[in-house]
């Protein structure tokens, strides 16, 4: 049956063309936070994985060491552990990345050195160093799964759990492909049988499709989002006398407006919902179990700001008070992330309309 028609190559084939559209929109999505940068980072690695893997299938075929020993395993675990960092916003330092990734740019080496003749290619060195990959490589699938577990807590509390959904199927995927290579490792049965082994790199395959297609449907989602943001700016930016003339005959009470503002101020102030990177109108108003029209009618005759003035306005006030309070220097991006705010840019502009002067300047304006 896995004869008649290549199924591992088409489906990695399918794969490389996916994340190569995924990547296209993702790097041309103009608001990229430090998430959105790994997820870049993240995706390009998958279609180096994939399309590697599909040149060995193709042309290579009777050769499967050059698959068996190239060590990509080593990498997914590393990138799930900067990706929860960049939601935790910590800062990706250049030492740690080094030390994530010292078992794979060790075991690329001694695959390069395999292949270039500079080290015996025989078949009892293969095994020895396939022995290690798929020792090591289990382990560090685990491990990995096993962090992100408490640090997803963490991340849980900061009320980005969209985000986290993706981190959720990565630490399902890492174990069950654990599980796959212990399989194929310590059964000698399953080892030796080709349809078997075929059968298991097929599913591990389509696990990757799987995440490549949620990659795909985050980036495409984020892309849109900005334009439905525009759309409810104007909505709510024009609301002028026959808007108020609306709300001035809408069944809410002026009781039950002062109720809304008491609990939108509580949820804001208190809870720092404003922090949330992820936050909307819609968002807002389901945490608040307030109709979306009544919250709007709350900014409108209560607040007398659109839901992005008042929101951004606290994430100033956090970002000033950061500076101020902050003993090292900053970094801008950093600060834009703990304050809220998806991109540098967006955070810049918000701030000079704000405080009327750059990030930069308030900064330097404190040290004098």
């Amino acid at each position: 049956m896995f004869q008649i028609f290549p199924l591992i190559p088409f489906t990695l084939l399918i794969i490389c063309v996916l994340a190569l559209i995924t990547f296209y929109l993702a790097y041309r999505s103009p608001d990229k936070s430090a998430f959105d940068r790994i997820l870049l980072w993240g995706i390009l690695y998958i279609f180096l994985h994939s399309f590697y893997v599909f040149i060995i299938e193709v042309f290579y075929p009777t050769e499967p060491w050059r698959d068996q020993l190239i060590p990509f395993a080593f990498g997914y675990g590393p990138f799930l552990y900067f990706g929860i960092l960049s939601l935790r916003d910590r800062k990706v330092e250049i030492w740690k990345l080094v030390v994530h990734l010292v078992p794979f740019v060790v075991y690329l080496i001694l695959f390069a050195l395999l292949v270039s003749g500079l080290l015996e290619n025989t078949l009892l060195m293969q095994k020895r160093i396939g022995k290690h990959i798929f020792i090591l490589g289990p382990i560090s699938f685990v491990t990995y799964a096993i962090w992100s577990v408490f640090a997803g807590r963490i991340v849980f509390k900061e009320k980005l759990r969209q985000k986290l959904a993706m981190f959720v199927f990565a630490r399902v995927l890492l174990l069950f492909i654990a599980l796959i290579f212990i399989i194929v490792f310590f059964s000698k049965t399953v080892a030796h049988d080709e349809q078997a082994v075929y059968l298991l790199r097929m599913i591990i395959y389509v696990c990757m499709l799987l995440s490549v297609f949620m990659i795909f449907s985050y980036v495409v989602d984020k892309l849109i989002k900005p334009s439905r943001t525009e759309t409810k700016k104007v909505k709510i930016t024009g609301a002028d006398d026959i808007e108020l003339a609306k709300y001035e005959r809408s069944a809410l009470s002026a009781l039950q407006l002062e109720d809304y503002e008491k609990k939108l101020i509580y949820a804001i102030k208190e809870e720092q919902l404003y922090l949330d990177h992820e936050l909307s109108l819609t968002s807002l108003a389901a945490h608040l179990r307030i109709p979306n029209h009544h919250l709007t009618q709350v900014f409108s005759m209560k607040i007398t700001q659109t839901f992005y003035q008042y929101i951004n306005g606290f994430r100033i006030v956090h970002a000033c008070e950061l500076l101020q309070s902050s003993k090292k220097m900053i970094n801008l991006e950093e600060l834009a992330e703990k304050s809220g705010f998806n991109s540098k840019v967006s955070f810049n502009r918000q701030f000079k309309q704000i405080m009327g002067c750059t990030p930069s300047a308030y900064r330097n304006q404190l040290s004098v």
